[in-house]
């Protein structure tokens, strides 16, 4: 991080440090007790740079391993528990029996910091993501802040606030609006990382409203947050919310595929109760940018050349930087590591050129290779992108689009029919069709009131409760149904086929004589199946030349086979992640300045590769879940390879038939393993923690810092073995867990091995 905090900051908790007893940590070895100080930093190991009263990461020469080094100085692995919340959702009534264990009538800030100590003397050592506001450290609305406290973990959500609720900013969700050649899952979304709503979002940080990081009033200020010793970083996504970033199976999601097969607008999303203002899918407009080498046109200052590598340096306000203004954050840059970039203008002519990669950056600069004579230049423009016309995209493609824009037009203000105080159904035939699906505007008395969703918006039966207002009920291929704003509209329901133009419009009672109904849309556009547009705005995925997702992603693990379209597509998939984790990173670091940032949790070893590269250009430490195939121990260290960033490992694991939450093996889902006992699950858990921690890159660097575990109990609602502790509060020790404390049945001894493998790095490690 490279950041300081002032002397007072580190800190009155230094006195803390040395008066802390050994009993602060009641079944530890009295060895190891002492050797730890406040946040569970090892005092025989100090680190080379010393403290900077926030924790940070550091790759360390004598040991050969990545370390945290805690705020005051010392090295640090983190053991996270993950949702230490008594009131989580598959809880039950765990809370209750905590309230009777410790004598106590009901949940505060007594019941979570005894948790918090029951969980520390089992070598756990932070406050994991989504806990409980009872268990932070620094002060919220709750209160003080637990007295018991435990470097901690926020886990933020930019890419669930789709409706912008607070800063009143909604942007568009990729997936949901991915056309009919999608047949798979659309509840968990991407986000439309160039809509500048998103931006806005991740930039939001009004604390008396709905934000990313918690709710309103949460939090008291940022900068209590920044200078708080305990606070380890922030999580900057969960990656259940993010679609294709959970790489811990073949996971056949790209998410360049996603953006290509979009729409170029949307009007109107029932799933999210939204008409937009800015109905442009600005993702989908980017590819088309980045694909004719236009896209983040930056004004550069100079440009040099040595040896073989070119220096671009670029204004530092010379792009659109991000919310809340252009320059307000140094860790946003346009471009990123592998990025195509395009140098064009330089008075010098011979850096002029197209599909040079960035090997390296800095805040304001890039480099690429480029061979040539040592010169020096000022002037010109980088852009970044392959730089086609149509033309040579339809010839590396093997396509026929007539255009890189779209071949659809447009219709304003066409009337439907005018109201008479009796009428409350209206039909109308559009004066052209086909009509493009998403870009159906009703407006009444020029009001914009609703519009159209098509057949294939149709969330799985599970989340009809999330999203009550998909639209595909069994509609016909073709067709669509009108949706008015709830609350706002007195549209109730309509139907339109967008292939004969016809238009139905519902009302819940009959609009005042005079009231002109109108309708505004695009034709001939997309999608290309049945609006039958031949621009590339206008693809849907149904073109013959176009992949499918799932192939996509399997020509990703062989790049020495890609064709150019396949080639092209892994390009864009870097832009856009480098978009998405440049733009986050910047929103928390303009929040929390002196703080880590992690995450997403988790990614994973099956990630394609641009992810993971990018991911390692600016988050601290990814987080990473793993798999259970045969390569479950060589996968993390060619994931490490490509991000050269440290890992912290979230992990669950499940031993159902010896548990409170009791069901075979055999039906145990969510790919994680189930294991017979207890003891088994224990002995699982040690060989994963204890195997990831010595393994090393090909740098030959330990790359683990850490370990987040889901959760404290077991999930009722889910009949899960997650949990540490029994629905009842008791530990899985062999002694808590028992019939003697109200358990149906004895269970085994996790806990053993789980504070074995928690302290394993607790050795003399200091050569």
């Amino acid at each position: 991080m490279g950041h300081q905090l002032g002397h007072k900051i580190l800190f009155s908790s230094l006195f803390v440090l040395i008066c802390l007893p050994v009993a602060f940590f009641p079944q530890f070895p009295s060895s190891v007790a002492s050797r730890l100080d406040e946040f569970g930093g090892d005092k025989l190991n100090r680190c080379p740079d010393g403290a900077r009263g926030a924790f940070y990461v550091y790759k360390d020469q004598a040991s050969h391993r990545w370390w945290f080094c805690d705020p005051a100085g010392n090295r640090f692995i983190t053991n996270a528990v993950q949702d230490i919340d008594p009131y989580s959702g598959g809880g039950g009534d765990w809370w209750k029996y905590a309230v009777r264990r410790y004598g106590l009538t009901q949940v505060d800030y007594r019941l979570i910091g005894r948790e918090l100590d029951r969980i520390r003397s089992i070598g756990f050592n932070t406050v994991g993501e989504d806990p409980s506001v009872l268990a932070l450290p620094f002060r919220t609305s709750s209160g003080p802040g637990n007295p018991t406290k435990l470097p901690t973990l926020l886990m933020v959500h930019p890419s669930l606030g789709y409706k912008g609720i607070g800063c009143e900013c909604p942007f568009h969700d990729t997936l949901s609006v991915t056309g009919p050649a999608f047949n798979g899952w659309r509840p968990a979304g991407f986000p439309d990382v160039w809509d500048p709503n998103w931006a806005r979002r991740a930039y939001f940080a009004d604390l008396t409203k709905q934000n990313m990081w918690f709710g309103p009033n949460v939090l008291k200020s940022f900068q209590e947050l920044d200078h708080s010793p305990y606070y380890l970083g922030t999580v900057i996504e969960d990656s259940d919310q993010v679609l294709g970033f959970k790489g811990v199976q073949p996971d056949p999601a790209n998410d360049a595929w996603f953006v290509a097969v979009d729409p170029p607008r949307q009007v109107w999303s029932g799933r999210f109760g939204v008409l937009y203002s800015d109905p442009v899918m600005h993702g989908k407009q980017e590819f088309a940018d980045w694909l004719q080498g236009e896209a983040d046109p930056t004004s550069v200052k100079s440009i040099s050349r040595k040896g073989n590598t070119v220096t671009v340096t670029f204004e530092r306000c010379g792009f659109a930087g991000v919310p809340p203004g252009p320059c307000s954050t140094t860790n946003y840059q346009p471009f990123g590591l592998s990025e195509v970039v395009n140098i064009s203008g330089v008075r010098e002519a011979s850096f002029n050129g197209k599909g040079f990669k960035v090997v390296s950056q800095t805040a304001d600069s890039i480099r690429y290779v480029q061979r040539g004579p040592e010169l020096s230049s000022q002037g010109g423009t980088v852009t970044s992108g392959p730089g086609y016309t149509v033309d040579t995209l339809n010839m590396a493609w093997g396509a026929k689009y007539s255009t890189l824009g779209s071949s659809g037009a447009a219709v304003s203000g066409e009337v439907v029919g005018q109201g008479d105080g009796r009428t409350s159904s209206f039909t109308h035939e559009l004066s052209h069709k086909p009509a493009d699906a998403w870009s159906v505007v009703v407006t009444v008395n020029g009001k914009a009131e609703g519009g159209d969703c098509p057949w294939f918006d149709n969330a799985p039966w599970q989340f009809k409760n999330v999203y009550p207002n998909d639209c595909g009920k069994g509609l016909a291929a073709g067709t669509g149904v009108i949706q008015g704003l709830p609350e706002r509209s007195d549209i109730n329901s309509g139907a339109i086929d967008y292939r004969s133009g016809k238009v139905t419009i519902n009302f819940r009672k009959p609009p005042k004589g005079g009231t002109t109904i109108a309708v505004s849309y695009y034709y001939d556009g997309w999608p290309r199946a049945v609006a039958h547009g031949t621009g590339f705005l206008d693809e849907d995925g149904t073109s013959p030349w176009m992949p499918s997702f799932a192939t996509l992603r399997a020509a990703a693990d062989h790049p020495e086979k890609q064709t150019r379209l396949e080639k092209d597509f892994d390009g864009f998939l870097n832009h856009l992640a480098q978009r998405y984790f440049s733009v986050l990173t910047g929103a928390v670091h303009a929040a929390v300045p002196h703080h880590l940032v992690l995450g997403p949790d988790f990614m994973g070893p099956y990630d394609l590769a641009p992810l993971l590269v990018q991911a390692g250009q600016y988050v601290d430490v990814l987080i990473m879940g793993e798999t259970q195939d045969s390569k479950q121990f060589e996968l993390p260290q060619h994931a490490y390879d490509l991000a050269q960033k440290p890992f912290m490992f979230s992990e669950f694991i499940l031993g159902n038939p010896d548990s409170d939450t009791p069901r075979p093996c055999a039906t145990t889902d969510r790919g994680n393993g189930c294991l017979p006992t207890q003891a088994l699950r224990g002995k699982t858990y040690y060989k994963r923690w204890t195997t990831y921690f010595d393994s090393k890159g090909s740098d030959g660097y330990g790359f683990m810092v850490g370990w987040t575990w889901w959760g404290l109990f077991d999930s009722k609602t889910e009949n899960e073995n997650y949990g540490l502790e029994t629905l009842r509060g008791n530990l899985y020790d062999g002694v808590e867990a028992t019939t003697k404390n109200g358990e149906p049945a004895d269970y085994g001894d996790f806990i053993g091995s789980v504070r074995a493998a928690n302290l394993y790095w607790v050795k003399d490690r200091s050569k």
